[in-house]
Order: structure tokens, then C-alpha cells, then sequence
């Protein structure tokens, strides 16, 4: 009986002393959630407001453009800067052996989208971790506010309940703004994915036409190498919108690409809009 006796009280003294780290991150959890919808309102206004991209539009540019106007009408599009850049890589690179090139183009398309998946994974956290921080909030208290109740202290009970229900109310309020960030980002970036993944395909298809045509062309380009990538530009909505790239992007490297590269190509996008 002692053995259970000191299991008990081992057990109730965790639980209480994990009341105010449960509280804390609540608040933590509630300032990300504002943060959360502050970097959606800035995508809006720095980055969607300016995507126009209409992409059988594009398409039918990149096949009735010469192979040397290829960049041109990447440029001119309506796409973001970063989709603008993956396709560059590519039709840059259109001189490389066939089965390169297509893993080159695989390769750009599954890093947008481990980007998009990124960002867009913060918030599914969040709004999954909330309800479970709230749950925790409000049975902690409950143990001591029925022993207060059989006590008779109403005053110990008025505050239990009362920090149990916000609790519940914290974490439930955190996860539904994190949920409503996340789906609205992952149907984005679902369209965005998409246009990506069919403006790739003309290049390529491009690519194979002038390959077939004994046309030379370009290799070697290397993207510019990133600044990093912090935080606060990807949940910003990945900084830069649409609008003509100049056309020198620095020095020219030969990429490493390797024949046996990830077929790791973009997905979600369907189950983003559901």
C-alpha cells in the first residue's frame, strides 16, 4: 500500500508541475498563431496579389518561342521569382543528355516542393500539438478542483475550472487559426506546383524537339547560391513575386547531376484543396 501510496503522490506532484510549462507554451502557441496570419497577410499583399501567371499561356509561349527565347519567356511570365529560377535552371541546362536533364528537372521540382511542404508543415504542427496542450491544461487543474469541491472551497474550485477552460479555449482557438493558415497555403501552393510541373514539361518537351533538330544547346548553368533560408521569409510567403529576371545571373557552373537522381516529383497538391 506505502509502494502505492508514494506511485500516487509521485504521479500528482508531475502532473501539477507541468501545469504552468503547459500554460506557457499555450501562449507561445497563441502569439504564433497572430504571427501566423500576419505572414499570410504578407504573402497576399508582397507575393499572391502579384502571381498572374496563366499557364496554358505560358506553355504555348515556351513552343512557339526559339530555343534561344526560351529564357526570355520564363522571364516574362507571371510566375515567382523561385519558380522562375527552377525553370531557368532547367532551360539552361537544356543541353544536357536526356536522361540528366530530366533528373535535373525532377530534382527542381521536389525542392519546390520540400519548400512548399515546409512551410505549410509549421502550422499543421502547430494547429495538431494546440489541442493537445489544451487538453492537458484543462485536466491538470481538475484534480485539485474536485478535492476542493468535496472540501467545500469554492474558491479553489472557481479557479481550477477557471484555468481549465481557458486552457481549452487557448488551444482550441491556436489550432483552428493554424489549420485555416495551413489549408489556405497548401491550396496555393498545390497551384502552384502544378503550374510549375507543366511549365517544366514544355521546356523538356522543348529540349527534345531541338535535340531531334541536331540544334547545340546551352549546358552548365548553376542557380545562384541561395541565402539561406530563414524563417521569417518562408513563412512570409517565400519573399519575391513575379516580374522580368535580368537576363546575366552570374558565373556559369557545370551541375552535378547524376543519372540516378530522386523521382521524388511534387504531390499533395489534390489532397491541399480538399
Amino acid at each position: 500500500m506505502n509502494g502505492e501510496l508514494y506511485l500516487k503522490d509521485i504521479l500528482h506532484l508531475v502532473s501539477q508541475d507541468l501545469l504552468i510549462p503547459v500554460m506557457i507554451v499555450l501562449a507561445a502557441l497563441i502569439v504564433y498563431a497572430v504571427f501566423c496570419v500576419g505572414s499570410l497577410v504578407v504573402e497576399v499583399i508582397m507575393e499572391r496579389r502579384h502571381y498572374r501567371e496563366n499557364v496554358p499561356r505560358f506553355v504555348n509561349a515556351v513552343y512557339e518561342a526559339d530555343y534561344s527565347e526560351v529564357d526570355d519567356a520564363i522571364g516574362q511570365s507571371g510566375m515567382l521569382k523561385h519558380q522562375k529560377q527552377a525553370l531557368l535552371t532547367v532551360s539552361r541546362n537544356m543541353g544536357l543528355p536526356q536522361t540528366d536533364l530530366y533528373a535535373l528537372a525532377k530534382r527542381e521540382v521536389a525542392g519546390l516542393d520540400e519548400r512548399y511542404r515546409r512551410i505549410a508543415g509549421r502550422t499543421d504542427f502547430a494547429s495538431k500539438v494546440a489541442p493537445m496542450f489544451g487538453l492537458m491544461g484543462t485536466l491538470i487543474p481538475l484534480g485539485p478542483g474536485i478535492v476542493a469541491m468535496g472540501q467545500g472551497d469554492i474558491d479553489a474550485l472557481s479557479t481550477s475550472l477557471l484555468i481549465a477552460f481557458d486552457t481549452t479555449v487557448a488551444g482550441l482557438v491556436a489550432a483552428a487559426i493554424c489549420l485555416f493558415v495551413s489549408r489556405i497555403r497548401k491550396a496555393w501552393y498545390g497551384k502552384y506546383l502544378s503550374a510549375v510541373e507543366a511549365a517544366v514539361t514544355a521546356v523538356l518537351e522543348k529540349a527534345d524537339e531541338a535535340r531531334e533538330a541536331g540544334v547545340k544547346l546551352p549546358h552548365g548553368y548553376e542557380a545562384p547560391a541561395k541565402r539561406g533560408d530563414p524563417a521569417r521569409t518562408d513563412e512570409a510567403g517565400l519573399s519575391n513575386a513575379g516580374g522580368p529576371l535580368p537576363a546575366q545571373m552570374g558565373t556559369t557552373h557545370r551541375i552535378p547531376v547524376s543519372s540516378q537522381a530522386s523521382s521524388a516529383m511534387a504531390g499533395d497538391a489534390t489532397a491541399a484543396t480538399e
